[in-house]
Parts: C-alpha cells; sequence; structure tokens
C-alpha cells in the first residue's frame, strides 16, 4: 500500500493540501528526525484508515533513506508513549490511537535503534509475558521493540529521571559525563582504594556513567546516588543551585581521592588560581595573594548596576578584570613608598583550568529596597574563548605547566584502534581527527554557535598559535528558566566529536537546533526568564583526551560492567513489559450469586478483547471450562458512580484502542466481565443510556433476592425495559410490576407507552421490581417504601459510667459481635429487637416487645428464630404484621478509647425516641439516663426533642453520639464547667475542664452556682464554703470574663446556654455581692529589678461614670499594694488567664503615671487586666543571652514565626548517620 506522501520544507504546509478525498478519511503523520541522522528533518505521510504498521515503517525507511532495521518511531500522547515498533506489522494504525482526523497531525518521533540479531531477545520478552498471562502466541512479531546490546548504539544518548526536583542534579551529572576527562577520571578510581568510614561518592557515579555509555533504556534513575548523599524524599524536594552542588561534589571527590593516584587531578582538571593584586601608582610595587576558584562567579553588570556596553561575554571579563582606582580618602598605603598611594586593586587570572567554569551572576539583591531579583540581561557566549589577555603574564609558564599534573592517566591507550563514536557508544563511525586537522587552512577568526566542526578547529588552533595556549571551546551551556520563587534547569550540551548540540532535559535528551541555544543568551522581556546560568569551556589541545572505550576502562570497571548491564537488561525487559501492559481493576459476579467482586490484574495492551475477557475468565473461574468466545465479555467499569458506561462490541480490536474509542467519560475507569448463556444476547451499552439498578424483591419474606444493572436508550419506553429485564430474569410479563425510586417517592410504572426520558431525568436510577398478583401491589410498594427509606449511620456510644446504676454485659464484651434488629410497626412504632452474642460459638436470642401493641413477626422468620434456639426463644404471637427491619453491627474489639463504635442501618422516618426505646433494651439503663449528640466535622450539638423523624434531625454524612447524663428538659442547656483559681497560677488543676452542668434560663445566682456544685461534685476540692464559689464566663482562648450577679438571672448573663463555657472561680474568703456598677479587675505587679511577675489577684471597683477608670484604679492600687504615689504606673494588657508575658514585651507595653492617660479606659463585662510597677526601680541588666533569647521570643509573638530560610545542598557520607540503603 503506497500513501500519498510528501517532503516539505516547513512544518507549515498544511495536510489538507495532500489529500483530494475527505480528511475524515485518512491518517496524517509528521515524521520527524529530531537527532539529525539524516540529511531530511521532516516527512508528512498520509495513510488511509485500513494502513499498517508495516506501510508507515518501509515507507519511511524509503524516505529517510534507512534501512528498516535500524531506526524506530514513537508517538506520544499525553502521558502515554507508543513505540510503534512494538506492535505488530500486520495491526492497523488505528491501535496505536492514530485516528483520522480532519484537524489533527500527529507528531511522529524517528529515532536510531540497532534491531539486528535482537529479534530473539524480544521474542523472548513476548513469549514470556504471553506466559504469565496465558495468551496465545503472537506469530506477527517482526515489529517488536528491541532491546539494546551491552555495546550501546551510537547516536543515541540517555537522560536521567527526576526525583520530584532534582533538575539541577541532572543537568551537572550530564555535563560531566559529557566531560571526556571527568568521565575518566570516574572511571580509574577505584573505590576500595578510598577512605576508610565514609560512603564512597564515587561508586554511584562510576554506575550512572557506565548506564548513561551502554544502557538500553531511554532514562535512568538516579536513586542510588542520592542514596548515597544521605537524601530522603523531602531532600529531593528542595531546589537548590546546580553551582553549589558541583562545588560540593568536587569537594567530596577531592577528599576521597587524597592519598590515591587520582589525588590532586580535580584540581587539576577544575580549579584556577586569580591574583588579588594592588599596584602602587608611585613606585609600581605590586602586593598579591592568589585566590583558588572552582567555578568563576562572574558579574554581568558594571558595578554601578548598570548594563554592559557590549552584552558579550568577553566584555563581562574584561569589567570584572578592570583594575579599581583607590585614592582620596580610600589610599593605599604603600609599604615600600611608606605612605598612602593612589593605587589600582584588581584582578588577574594566575592559572587557568583544563576545564573552565563560569556562572553568569543573574541574581542580585538590592540593599536599598532589601530585594532580591535575577537579572535576564542579554550575555553572547562564543565558541572559541580567547583568555591570554586576561591573563597574569608577569609569571605564566610556571603555574601553567603544574596544571597538566597526571593528566596522562585520563588519556586512553594509544595502542587502541578501535574507532570512536560521539560518546563511545559504537555504531557511528567518524571520520580521523587527525587527518581533519591536517587540511585545516587559513579562515576567518570569528566562530558562532554553528559553525562546523572544521572551522572551530581551524578557529581555535589560529587563536592558540597567535595568541598563547590559554583558548577554550565551549560544549556546556546550563539553562536556568524561572525567577527567585523556583524555576527549571536543562543544558545544552556540545559533543566534541561531532559538534551538534543536544538538549539535556532530564528524562529527554535530543538534538537541539543552533537557534535553541542562542536563544539562551538572555532577553529582559523574556517572561519565562530563560537564560544561560553556567558555562563550561574546555582548553584547546591538538591530543584532546578522548573518553575510554569498553576495551579501555579499568579492570575493576569491567568487573561490574556485566552486572550493570545484566540488570539494565533486566530493567529494560520490565520496561518493555510494562509498555505493552496496563495495570486495571476488573469486577466479575461470583459463582452463583448476584455479588460483585474485583481484582487488580495486569493485561496486554494490545491483545483483543476477546482474547482478554478468555484471559480474566479463567484466572476468576479456574475450575469451569472456557466458554466460547462469543460468549464472554468485557466493558468499562465507572468506578465512581458504579456502573457500566460502555461496552467494547468489537471483539477484534486491542484493549489500548478500545480504552480510546471512545475516550472515557469516567475519571475512575474499570473493566468488568461478562458471561452469558446460549440463548442470550449481549446488550449494547453506551455512555448516554439511562441506567436502571434493578432489585428483584420478595415482599412476602421482606428481602431482595437479587439485583443487576440495566441501560435503556434515551428513546426507549417503560415496556421496552420491562421486556427486557423480563427477557433476562426468565419472568411472566402478565404479573410483573415496576416501580421506580424518585428522591424517597416510588412511582410505580405501568404504562409501557411512556419514554423513559420523560420520566426520569437523571442518568442512574433505582429501580424495583416483583412478580405479584394486582392485589399485592399496594402491600409490595409499602414494603418498598419502607426498604428505600432505610439509611445508614455511625452511633458512638460512650461507656457506662460506674457511678450509674443498671447496665449490662454490652459494656463489657471484648470482641464480640452484636447485631440489632429494630422493626417498625404502625403508629405506635413497635419494636422487635433480635441481639446475638457469637463470641463462645453460643446463640442468645431474645425477642423484645414495647408499646401498647405486641409486635409480631412471620411464621417463616419465627420458626427460623426457634430453630436457632429452641430453649432460649420467647413465645411469639403468631399474627402477621408487615414490619420494616433495621440492623445495628458494631465489632467491639475496634472501639475507641472511650466510645464504643456502631454502625446502624435505621428507617430514616423513624423517631428519635423510638430509637431510644430501642437502645434501653440493649443497655438495661433507663432511657432518661442517655442523650443523643448530633456529630457533624466533630462538632457536637445535643438533641433535645426526641419526637422528631431521624431524617430531620440528622443529615447525610452526620453521625450519632450517646452519652449518659441527664437528658435535657425545654429550654434547659448545658455548659461546660472549668476549674478558676486567679491567686494560684503554680496548681496544676487550675483550668482543667470539670464536667457539664445543665442549667436553665430562669435559674438566679444561687440555684445556678448549687446546680454546678451539685453536678460537678465529684472533681471539686473538699470543705469550700458555698459563699466561696464564683461562677464567670469563659471566652476563646481561656479569657477570663463576666461575673454571674445576684439580681439577674442565666439568661442575663448567658445570652446562649448550650456550648457555653464557665469558669467555677475558688476564692480565699467569702464572693463579695456584686450589682451592675460594680466590676472586677485582674492585676498583677511587674518587678523589673527582678524580672518577675507577681501572682495575680482580684479587686473591684465602683463605677458609676462620675469618675475616669484609671483614677479609680490608682486609687485602688495604692490601697492595696506598697508602690509610693509618685511613682506607680500601670499599663493595660489583653491576655487570657494566667496573664503571663514576656519581659521584652511587658517593657514594650504603653505604661503611663495618673494624670498622664492619653488612652480611654473601660470596665465592662469584669475583663479588665493591668500590670502595675514602680518607675522609681532600678531595671535588671540583661545578659547578652538573656536578651537574645527573650528578642526572638518576644519577635516571634508579634510578628509570627519568620520564614523558612532557604536550606543548601546537604551531602552526609559518614556511614554511621546516612540512610542505608534499601
Amino acid at each position: 500500500m503506497s500513501p500519498v506522501t510528501e517532503a516539505v520544507e516547513s512544518e507549515q504546509s498544511s495536510p489538507s493540501s495532500m489529500i483530494t478525498s475527505p480528511a475524515e478519511e485518512y491518517i496524517c503523520l509528521k515524521v520527524k528526525d529530531v537527532l539529525g541522522m539524516t540529511t531530511l528533518d521532516l516527512k508528512r505521510l498520509v495513510y488511509p484508515v485500513d494502513a499498517t504498521f508495516k506501510n508507515l515503517f518501509d515507507d519511511t525507511a524509503e524516505a529517510f533513506g534507512m534501512n528498516v532495521e535500524d531506526f524506530d518511531l514513537t508517538y506520544q500522547e499525553k502521558m502515554d508513549l507508543y513505540e510503534l515498533s512494538a506492535m505488530p506489522s500486520h495491526e492497523r494504525l488505528t491501535a496505536a490511537n492514530l485516528l483520522p482526523s480532519r484537524q489533527k497531525e500527529y507528531a511522529i518521533t524517528l529515532s536510531t535503534r540497532s534491531r539486528r540479531n535482537k529479534k530473539k531477545y524480544l521474542q523472548s520478552i513476548s513469549c514470556n509475558l504471553e506466559r504469565s498471562l496465558d495468551l496465545p502466541a503472537n506469530t506477527n512479531d517482526d515489529m517488536l521493540l528491541d532491546d539494546e546490546t551491552s555495546e550501546g548504539t551510537g547516536g543515541r544518548f540517555v537522560g536521567l529521571k527526576n526525583k520530584t526536583m532534582t533538575c539541577y542534579l541532572n543537568s551537572a551529572i550530564q555535563g560531566l559525563w559529557f566531560t571526556p576527562q571527568f568521565r575518566n577520571l570516574i572511571y580509574s578510581f577505584n573505590p576500595q582504594n578510598g577512605s576508610g568510614n565514609r560512603k564512597s561518592i564515587c561508586r554511584p557515579l562510576q554506575q550512572i556513567f557506565l548506564l548513561l555509555q551502554f544502557s538500553a533504556r531511554d532514562a535512568i534513575e538516579t536513586d542510588e546516588l542520592t542514596r548515597t548523599f544521605g537524601w530522603t524524599d523531602r531532600d529531593t524536594w528542595q531546589q537548590h543551585d546546580i553551582q553549589e552542588l558541583c562545588s560540593l561534589l568536587m569537594e567530596m571527590l577531592t577528599a576521597e581521592f587524597k592519598s590515591t593516584p587520582q589525588d590532586g587531578l580535580i584540581n587539576s582538571l577544575y580549579f584556577g588560581f586569580l591574583a588579588d593584586y594592588v599596584k602602587c601608582l608611585e613606585c609600581h610595587n605590586i602586593r598579591h595573594k592568589p585566590e583558588e576558584f572552582l567555578i568563576l562567579p562572574l558579574p554581568i553588570r558594571k558595578p554601578n548596576r548598570k548594563q554592559l556596553d557590549e552584552p558579550t561575554l568577553e566584555e563581562a571579563l574584561r569589567i570584572f578584570t578592570i583594575p579599581e582606582l583607590l585614592d582620596g580618602n580610600n589610599q593605599y598605603r604603600c609599604e615600600k613608598c611608606d605612605k598612602p598611594v593612589d593605587a589600582h586593586k584588581g584582578y588577574l587570572f594566575k592559572k587557568l583550568p583544563c576545564i573552565f567554569s563560569v556562572q553568569l551572576k543573574r541574581f542580585d539583591s538590592d540593599w536599598e529596597t532589601n530585594r532580591r531579583y535575577k537579572l535576564n540581561d542579554k550575555i553572547v557566549f562564543p565558541v572559541a574563548l580567547d583568555m591570554n589577555k586576561f591573563m597574569d603574564t608577569s609569571d605564566l609558564s610556571g603555574p601553567q605547566d603544574a596544571s597538566c599534573m597526571n593528566l596522562e592517566l585520563l588519556k586512553p591507550s594509544p595502542n587502541s584502534d578501535v574507532m570512536r563514536t560521539s560518546h563511545s557508544r559504537p555504531g557511528v563511525m567518524l571520520t580521523d581527527e587527525n587527518q581533519t586537522r591536517k587540511r585545516l587552512a587559513d579562515s576567518c577568526r570569528v566562530v558562532d554557535l554553528g559553525s562546523n566542526k572544521d572551522d572551530v578547529i581551524k578557529t581555535l588552533q589560529q587563536m592558540k598559535n597567535e595568541n598563547g595556549p590559554n583558548v577554550y571551546e565551549l560544549f556546556g551551556v546550563f539553562v536556568h528558566r524561572g525567577g527567585l520563587a523556583g524555576g527549571h534547569y536543562y543544558a545544552y550540551i556540545r559533543d566534541f566529536e561531532t559538534y551538534r548540540w543536544y538538549r539535556c532535559d532530564d528524562a529527554m535528551v535530543r538534538k537541539a537546533r543552533v537557534e535553541d541555544v542562542t536563544a539562551t543568551f538572555g532577553d529582559p522581556e523574556d517572561t519565562e526568564q530563560m537564560s544561560a546560568y553556567m558555562l563550561m569551556y574546555r582548553r584547546y589541545d591538538e591530543d584532546s583526551v578522548l573518553p575510554f572505550l569498553r576495551s579501555e576502562l579499568p579492570p575493576h570497571i569491567l568487573e561490574t560492567l556485566d552486572v550493570i548491564v545484566e540488570n539494565d537488561r533486566k530493567s529494560k525487559e520490565d520496561d518493555v513489559i510494562e509498555k505493552k501492559t496496563i495495570k486495571m481493576i476488573v469486577k466479575y459476579k461470583q459463582y452463583n450469586s448476584w455479588e460483585i467482586s474485583s481484582e487488580e490484574l495486569v493485561l496486554p495492551k494490545f491483545e483483543s478483547i476477546g482474547d482478554i475477557s478468555h484471559f480474566i475468565f479463567k484466572k476468576f473461574y479456574p475450575d469451569f471450562p472456557l466458554p466460547p468466545s462469543d460468549h464472554t465479555r468485557v466493558c468499562r467499569y465507572d468506578l465512581d458512580l458504579g456502573i457500566i458506561e460502555n461496552s467494547f462490541d468489537d471483539s477484534t480490536q486491542n484493549l489500548s484502542y478500545c480504552l480510546k474509542n471512545p475516550p472515557p467519560k469516567a475519571k475512575n475507569e474499570a473493566l468488568i466481565l461478562e458471561v452469558k448463556n446460549e440463548t442470550d444476547v449481549f446488550p449494547r451499552y453506551c455512555a448516554e443510556d439511562l441506567v436502571f439498578i434493578t432489585l428483584l424483591t420478595d415482599s412476602a419474606l421482606a428481602k431482595v433476592d437479587k439485583w443487576e444493572e440495566f441501560h435503556a436508550e434515551t428513546g426507549h419506553t417503560i415496556g421496552d425495559l420491562r421486556r427486557n429485564i423480563c427477557s433476562k430474569w426468565k419472568i411472566a410479563e402478565a404479573s410483573f410490576h415496576m416501580a421506580v425510586q424518585w428522591n424517597d417517592t416510588i412511582l410505580p410504572l405501568s404504562d409501557d407507552a411512556i419514554i423513559l426520558s420523560s420520566l426520569v431525568s437523571s442518568k442512574i436510577n433505582r429501580l424495583y421490581v416483583e412478580a405479584i398478583s394486582n392485589s399485592d401491589v399496594p402491600k409490595w410498594l409499602e414494603f418498598v417504601t419502607c426498604f428505600v427509606n432505610i439509611t445508614e449511620y455511625n452511633i458512638q456510644v460512650q461507656h457506662l459510667p460506674s457511678s450509674y446504676p443498671g447496665g449490662n454485659d454490652f459494656f463489657n464484651l471484648n470482641g464480640i459481635d452484636i447485631r440489632l434488629e429494630v422493626a417498625l410497626s404502625g403508629p405506635d412504632e413497635s419494636i422487635r429487637m433480635l441481639t446475638k452474642n457469637t463470641a463462645n460459638g453460643e446463640s442468645n436470642v431474645k425477642i423484645l416487645s414495647l408499646g401498647s401493641d405486641t409486635l409480631n413477626c412471620s411464621p417463616e422468620l419465627k420458626e427460623d428464630i426457634i430453630e436457632a434456639d429452641k430453649d432460649k426463644a420467647l413465645a411469639i404471637d403468631s399474627r402477621i404484621v408487615e414490619t420494616t427491619i433495621i440492623t445495628v453491627h458494631t465489632s467491639l474489639s475496634a472501639m475507641e478509647e472511650d466510645l464504643i463504635p456502631i454502625v446502624i442501618n435505621v428507617d430514616c422516618r423513624a423517631t428519635l425516641s423510638t430509637l431510644s426505646r430501642a437502645l434501653q433494651e440493649i443497655f438495661s439503663v433507663p432511657e432518661t439516663s442517655y442523650c443523643f449528640f448530633s456529630l457533624r466535622d466533630n462538632e457536637e450539638t445535643e438533641i433535645q426533642d426526641y419526637s422528631r423523624r431521624i431524617q430531620n434531625v440528622l443529615c447525610q454524612g452526620d453521625n450519632l453520639r450517646v452519652r449518659f447524663c441527664r437528658r435535657l428538659q425545654p429550654y434547659e442547656g448545658r455548659v461546660s464547667v472549668f476549674l478558676l483559681k486567679i491567686d494560684d497560677v503554680t496548681d496544676p488543676g487550675n483550668g482543667n475542664y470539670l464536667g457539664d452542668a445543665i442549667l436553665h434560663p430562669n435559674m438566679s445566682l444561687q440555684e445556678a452556682k448549687r446546680a454546678v456544685l451539685e453536678q460537678c461534685s465529684d472533681f471539686l476540692p473538699e470543705n469550700i464554703a458555698f459563699d466561696s464559689w464564683r461562677l464567670r464566663r469563659k471566652l476563646a482562648s481561656n479569657r477570663v470574663s463576666k461575673i454571674f450577679r445576684d439580681d439577674i438571672l442565666v439568661s442575663e448573663w448567658l445570652t446562649r446556654i448550650s456550648d457555653a463555657e464557665i469558669y467555677l472561680q475558688i476564692l480565699e474568703d467569702k464572693a463579695p455581692i456584686l450589682d451592675r456598677d460594680t466590676f472586677s479587675v485582674m492585676a498583677r505587679i511587674w518587678s523589673p529589678s527582678e524580672w518577675t511577675l507577681n501572682p495575680p489577684f482580684e479587686f473591684t471597683v465602683f463605677h458609676d461614670h462620675s469618675h475616669e477608670v484609671p483614677a479609680l484604679l490608682f486609687e485602688k492600687l495604692l490601697e492595696l499594694t506598697d508602690i509610693p504615689a509618685d511613682s506607680i504606673e500601670i499599663a493595660r494588657v489583653e491576655l487570657p488567664y494566667p496573664f503571663a508575658l514576656n519581659p521584652v514585651a511587658i517593657q514594650e507595653l504603653d505604661w503611663f503615671a495618673p494624670g498622664s492617660s492619653t488612652k480611654p479606659m473601660y470596665l465592662y463585662n469584669d475583663e479588665l487586666v493591668i500590670f502595675a510597677r514602680s518607675k522609681s526601680c532600678i531595671p535588671r541588666q540583661w545578659t547578652l543571652e538573656e536578651e537574645t533569647m527573650y528578642r526572638k521570643e518576644y519577635e516571634r509573638e508579634q510578628y509570627g514565626t519568620p520564614p523558612k530560610r532557604e536550606t543548601g545542598i546537604r551531602i552526609n557520607l559518614n556511614l554511621s548517620k546516612s540512610p542505608s540503603s534499601r
């Protein structure tokens, strides 16, 4: 089959111009060579619907001039990646969700994969998969995805998977791996020669580098390296700076290489020296000191913060080395001249490393505004960088010779005759580099990022010959995209062999265009703030170090290489199987039951639906013979709605195609297996159907026999649905009755001509059916109505307090299941309860009768109960009364510390009084001794009206809590009582919760106090006179408030009794009588000399508004304290009990003396708290530690906890502290 094809120069050409028929009949593909393996970058192919993958691969090979075995095609749709070589060659393109479309054009990626001599490998994987899933063997495996050999393949690079926020780590590792000298250095080190009790950081680096060089996968993990760092998952969520990581990594490696042949190589490769000099302008004496650097931090703006005149890297280096003039008040004192003189101060490069790294300082701070910001200024950087003009020429030769120390260890064997690839992965043959360099000719010195290899080498050689040895070639551009709050790192790296640019972005490594690299120069108008942050240059040398080939690897590396490659092969095999399979929840009906079970299975994506249904059947029904292929099928199931969404009607389509066509509406989808008999026909389901959850009832036995899901198209009538159900369940239509649930109402369906969509508005409906006579229909509808109203609630029962009389073994059981059935009948709501104790295998059945009439049950139920335990069953009236069953179930082994949890299914039309009487028989406690609380969002609300129906009290999601306390009468309310001793802050019981007390709005002070004391007597201290107690309100955060006065009622003191909190206060003497003009004030004395607050005390003030409040307070304080009148000061505070405050905060209060207050002060609700002091008291002097501690505490109280500072990178190589590998 030949497609309609067209080669294009631009990606903007429309595929619609290539077809002459309607676009819906064609599949438009755009095949792109992202690695630049061929001269053709892009090819558009247009196929009919019946095209196969063999057609696609054959046409792609012809268009790009390649063999089918030498490339692979991939297609990514959102999160799904399709490796098309894994698809059977005879399969249609639609199997990979490549569907005909008028608008859509699918982007297909062309990549290199050597597939020769590997068919047996993947055939074994496919066979293992098919064998594990028990599927028929795949005979069309000529297009299977191939594995990679341990030698790797040239032209394809391996990515690094991001562990949440480790893009900076991945970029740094890729840059180091692309550096031949560093890669060879890591390979040459034997970790067994490393330091003693520290974990080797070089070992996991070796494993990562070997996988980057020989892995068959597209991306590998860095888990072993991060575990060696001592990182947890929390550390991988921290964003860090790539420059900081590189510095710390080199420091760790330098320490590990100590006293080994590799000692000093890190310094030789990466560390340079700056000469920080000062030159006298009179005697020209120079004084300098060397400063070592690993990564040069280079400002990209002038010292006055203005942008560079020329936005280039050379200009930034020139500004960096321009000396600063020291004159005027900033003169330099010359030792030789022995006087202050004008001088130049600056930097020159003393020694440059083999790998020259530059950090462009894009993050800066404005100290005037105290603001940090990112500079996205444009900085143009060259491929060839001449650093000779920035060197200290006074001493050039000596330090430069030292830079080559021991670098011979990093060079490959000179006797190696193996041809090299772009990154030492055999596969792509290159021209001899020496012959290329012999063809050098004079050319332009200017070289840009897009220059080819010959032009770059030509320019570098000429610059070295003319200016000196410090000529560098660019190979790494590390990009930061984002701002201060966060961002993303990735790298553009140039391969030294092919001189092509590649973008290394975590797991993705692909060929990059020159325009992509130049876009990282920076642009202040760029909203993404994407710009180069760090650059890596390598010193040009005719004998440049090349990476080790496999034959050149050291013996200790070769020993581990086979193991690493084998583990990688297994990981690749798992990846292949994972790409060909999918984990899904599969639901099925249990044998001889209408209950549905589920299990998670691993299913092959590209096997047909028919084969998958057979596999699932054998999995769930191993003891049954396999039915014919047309007797089983799988459908899509919506786990959120609990219904079948649609059926897969074409059993020849594969699972991957079916799951996407049509696209699922369910966010949480699964599969469900259906099995039919010989005479049945599978119905067709679609997402637009009306769904009826149909229950077959048996009203005589008050039960549901079975249920099933039936679908009806929007145009179907009641008669169509009736015939469908009768045919499925083999029921005669003459006696068949149906009723649909509408909210809480049951509507009978009798007119078969009515269209269902006009009757019901929701997609999912509940339908009740039964084959009964017409005379029994009212009785059946009554039963269904009762069944519908049964609702599930959670009840939490408090353990019976020891002071309560009565009670039974219910509260002493442990690990015993209890089952309670309550039946309602008639307006009197009589109750029948059945309790069963199954702890020791015995059965204890008891029928209880409550109400005016004895409640009865059906004869069948009567026989079942008596047969269960004839000796212990009570007499049962034989009259038959229709009942509604309510079930309660609890497992006491799961009970909480103070509560017994119960799940109850109850008729929501029942009253709380009915439920209360039922529980009375269970607890053997009078029902007036316990109360019901509704629990919503962990907030309790007491229920007072027990005549209300449960459905009117409890909303959906509410729970019910049972507490043993006196039941409230009309208008009463329950308050929480807390103990309060104003003057005793050391008592551990102070402020404790005493319990609840019941108050009535019309109670007086004496009545309320007596009620509180009686109800909380078990927790109160003894021998306290009645008149020494006081009641006062408690506000939020333990604020002490309004006192209960003699001449008011509870309703005036507490605006709302229910849920109120009060203090029961103990006084030393008899509580004073307070009227409406007498207020309580709480005070503490501050002693500056001792830094102490005296215990709180309380006094009363009469205020009839004839005097100012401060004057009244000073008069009372002078009477109660020994502070002199000429030195007393007070300050108002708003604090909860016990009115404590930080010493710094106390000093910062608004203190004022008599007659000097400018702020008004009020007495209301007895809430005023003041501090008093003597200003003549000499304050104590703080130590530095005390002042720092209290000042920090004060700032936290005033301004809250400061934001957490960004933490630096943490690497812990100590064996005793770093987490163990798992």
